[in-house]
């Protein structure tokens, strides 16, 4: 049973190479640089090549570092010129997702060189080594070319069912309450629960979201109060993991979670229900890992020559949100259909009326 959105964790180790054209923060000498790494808030840094100045070279394996979520931490570089005398000098910054560094390399074996885009100038060079928490990630380790780190991807439905305990934003009246989902930067609306006030209930299914990441983005929610004369007033915001979301939902019979709390600011809960459908083309894992892993009525297992099916979501007007769920081998709607191939929420097929 496929459970572990968001809990892939290993070690990764990270060999720095080289830098090339740095900007230069020395107008008298030569610049000393090193490199500091950062996950997660742990810092390691290299040696100082002396008189490196723009293009230093280290090839320095840094001690094992602990990434607690392969599919959405990043890996922080940073630049320094050493100083003696003074405080060292920053020289440039950069990122790389770690599942850009998973990815890339056989499990506990080193990847090839890594290129990562520095600022204000320059560029640094790396490779890395990821070992995977199997027993963690409920999986096994897989050859490269299978990696899907920071790519499981699909379709998040919402059912928004109540708040409770609010902190009152209107002291004349009642308030009347609504939420708004957002994620990936799509919002979408619940209705609104006139004089729900500090305990609304809505019941009420929100349209299809597609998720970029299951195991790395976030839900965030806000509820607010409906003015009719002026601008809507903010009650509450909070955040759930979408793939806290993703688990609870796995297994279910009807592939929807049991209600979820999420804590608000600065006061009251929201309480909500889930469903996923992972994208398993995207993410390489055919059905009998992904959607057949959570579906109880299954009765057998798709062939193993047969390519893998699955439900897919059609976003029709383009606007970034699920308009129809295809359930696997049916027809797709009698009219055009936009395809959002990347999950950017913007239609990059049009595909005529079948």
């Amino acid at each position: 049973m496929l459970t572990n959105y968001g809990a892939r964790r290993g070690i990764i180790d990270i060999e720095i190479v080289e830098a090339r054209d740095l900007k230069s923060c020395k107008m008298l000498r030569s610049m000393d640089p090193y490199c500091k790494v950062t996950i997660n808030g742990v810092t390691k840094e290299s040696g100082v090549h002396e008189n490196g100045h723009k293009n230093p070279t280290w090839n320095e394996r840094l001690q094992s570092m602990m990434v607690g979520n392969v599919d959405a931490n990043e890996i922080t570089v940073e630049l320094w010129d050493k100083d003696s005398f003074s405080s060292d000098d920053l020289i440039a910054s950069g990122t790389i997702r770690a599942a850009d560094v998973a990815n890339a390399c056989e499990d506990n074996e080193l990847s090839g060189v890594l290129t990562i885009a520095l600022e204000p100038r320059g560029e640094l060079r790396i490779r890395g080594k990821f070992t995977l928490d199997e027993a963690n990630a409920n999986a096994e380790a897989r050859d490269a070319e299978a990696h899907n780190y920071g790519r499981r991807r699909g379709i998040i439905d919402l059912h928004v069912v109540e708040g409770r305990d609010l902190k009152n934003c209107n002291w004349v009246r009642s308030m009347d309450p609504y939420v708004r989902v957002t994620i990936n930067g799509v919002a979408m609306e619940s209705g609104v629960h006139d004089n729900g006030h500090k305990n609304p209930t809505w019941n009420e299914q929100l349209g299809s979201m597609m998720v970029g990441n299951i195991d790395g983005d976030a839900i965030a929610v806000e509820l607010y109060d409906k003015d009719t004369l002026s601008e809507d007033d903010l009650i509450a915001t909070g955040a759930i993991q979408a793939s806290a979301v993703a688990n609870a939902a796995a297994g279910k019979a009807d592939l929807t979670s049991d209600e979820l709390t999420i804590e608000l600011e600065p006061k009251g809960t929201l309480r909500l229900k889930g469903r996923f459908v992972l994208d398993t083309a995207t993410a390489k894992e055919g059905v009998e890992e992904g959607l057949a892993a959570i579906t109880a009525t299954a009765t057998a297992p798709a062939p193993v020559a047969a390519p893998a099916a699955c439900a897919f979501a059609v976003d029709v007007d383009g606007d970034g949100r699920a308009d129809y769920i295809v359930p696997a081998g049916t027809h797709a709607p009698k009219q055009p259909i936009a395809i959002d191939v990347n999950g950017d929420g913007v239609a990059d097929y049009v595909v005529a009326a079948p």
